[in-house]
């Protein structure tokens, strides 16, 4: 009886430990993303170095320069991990529970997702460039390119189905703002040049160098065929398209996008991060004058005493200019009439950063345009404004559930800070809520001493990000002899540590 009752209590003891994988992610059937970029390291005039260098010349040079850029650390990712990457990247950024939708514009739950309950009001992944033109199959590259992957109402997505863009004739009676015609589909307004910038990402990103996708076209006509033809797939309606991208400027939405995908797919769009570039592309095949204005490369991480260079983008113009600096302490400039100007970043205080911002107007020959830059300058002792501390955990035994816990450090007014848990060597383990600042996870069986390895990547909502590792060293469990009542060499602890290990995994799926 008494061997009854220990078996019991200890059964019930593990159920407890195991109960929380119920809660599990908000996201029930989306995969772990490790990020392959932080953001605080990107260089606009780095990444896009071959562009920059081509600007100017022939179209062709130009868009080749472009094409190198963007394709040369690009991680392809599951269409499974689509739906992980698409709870990051359409975040509402009212509720990090919700995602937004691309046609409807509404704000949806991430764990009402079409992969879980086909539901015709969850999201699904909708392909902005129809999957039908150029890549049927999931193993294509660009099947899965986030890039142009949106969360969408199924309903709606499917009757947006792989029409072309452009006019639509009726209203659709779910998703107020769209419409469509026979052959093409017409997006809301406030998305328009979302969509415009994704299609020619796609027809630059893939323009035949891929061996796996055709050579992704956009024409400038629509009823475009759903198949491929001596190796090139098209979509129209390419100067519909360049209209949007004028009418629907760059927003916030798409800037974070952009650099949450890079984090993750390791590459980003152009036509976000330089708008302008889309009208050396595509303005002399649509006969469109591009709109006055101008654009700064931008500046990101720079040390006191580093030399800062900001150079304006004008579509080919010969206007004047005028810099002003509108915030942190005065830099002297010597000449604020000049289109690229130089500086050096001042002395920052001990362990801090600051903050600059440069105006520059221009004027040109359709109008005047301002706009304006910002970057920061940084101590040569600053501390990051996000720290993590994982506390030691002693070594274990086989059997036994571990708790790991992320101690978040502000140093700044950063909040809201996400986790991402990675095992990244030793015997594999099942980590229960890896989105979260504590996880658990159940020694697994080893035949030797053997050590466990893991990262977290915490980011605050101000976009600070920061890593930590460590380790955990799990022994084996001693072997009982026969005659001690345990069951066996293996025991009744290995047994139910076993048993453990198996709910555990069954719920955490």
């Amino acid at each position: 009886m008494k061997k009854t009752l220990l078996t019991i209590s200890i059964i019930a003891a593990t159920s407890a430990d195991f109960a929380f994988a119920d809660t599990g992610d908000i996201c029930t059937n989306c995969p772990d993303l490790t990020p392959t970029k932080n953001i605080s390291d990107y260089v606009d005039m780095t990444y896009y170095a071959n562009s920059h260098a081509q600007r100017g010349t022939d179209i062709a040079t130009f868009r080749n320069a472009i094409i190198s850029d963007i394709s040369v650390d690009q991680i392809q990712l599951s269409y499974s991990e689509v739906w992980t990457a698409l709870t990051y990247t359409d975040e509402d950024p009212n509720n990090k529970n919700n995602v937004i939708l691309i046609y409807k514009g509404n704000s949806i739950p991430e764990t009402e997702n079409a992969g879980i309950e086909n539901n015709s009001n969850y999201w699904n992944r909708e392909h902005v460039w129809a999957k039908s033109h150029g890549f049927k199959n999931k193993s294509q590259r660009a099947y899965t390119d986030i890039h142009h992957l949106r969360p969408a109402d199924s309903s709606v997505n499917s009757s947006r189905g792989n029409k072309d863009f452009g006019k639509g004739d009726t209203e659709h009676s779910e998703a107020i703002g769209n419409s469509s015609s026979t052959y093409t589909w017409e997006p809301r307004d406030e998305v328009k040049g979302d969509i415009a910038r994704m299609m020619f990402y796609m027809d630059v990103r893939y323009a035949g160098q891929d061996s796996d996708v055709p050579n992704l076209e956009l024409v400038n006509y629509t009823n475009t065929p759903a198949e491929t033809t001596d190796n090139k797939a098209i979509f129209g309606k390419l100067c519909t398209l360049l209209q949007w991208h004028i009418d629907d400027p760059v927003s916030e939405f798409e800037i974070k996008r952009n650099n949450i995908i890079y984090k993750y797919q390791g590459n980003r769009n152009p036509f976000i991060d330089h708008e302008d570039w889309a009208f050396d592309l595509y303005s002399d095949a649509c006969g469109i004058t591009p709109p006055i204005n101008i654009s700064i490369n931008p500046v990101n991480k720079v040390t006191e005493g580093d030399t800062v260079k900001l150079t304006t983008s004008t579509n080919g113009q010969k206007p004047t200019y005028l810099w002003e600096q509108t915030e942190g302490q005065v830099i002297t400039v010597a000449d604020l009439t000049l289109s690229e100007i130089n500086l050096t970043a001042p002395d920052i205080a001990d362990g801090m950063k600051e903050k600059f911002t440069f105006k520059v107007t221009m004027t040109g020959d359709n109008g005047v345009a301002t706009t304006t830059t910002s970057f920061y300058a940084y101590d040569s002792n600053y501390v990051a404004p996000l720290q993590v501390e994982i506390p030691a955990v002693p070594d274990t035994t086989t059997g036994e559930v571990i708790t790991l816990t992320a101690n978040s450090i502000i140093n700044g007014n950063g909040k809201n800070i996400r986790y991402t848990w990675l095992q990244t060597d030793g015997p594999s383990v099942t980590l229960v809520n890896p989105k979260l600042q504590t996880v658990k996870f159940t020694a697994p069986p080893v035949s030797k001493k053997s050590k466990i390895k893991f990262k977290v990547t915490a980011e605050d909502d101000k976009g600070n990000v920061t890593v930590e590792t460590t380790s955990i060293s799990i022994k084996p469990l001693n072997k009982p002899s026969s005659d001690d009542g345990s069951g066996g060499s293996f025991g009744i602890f290995g047994t139910l540590s076993l048993l453990g290990l198996g709910l555990l995994r069954r719920k955490a799926k």
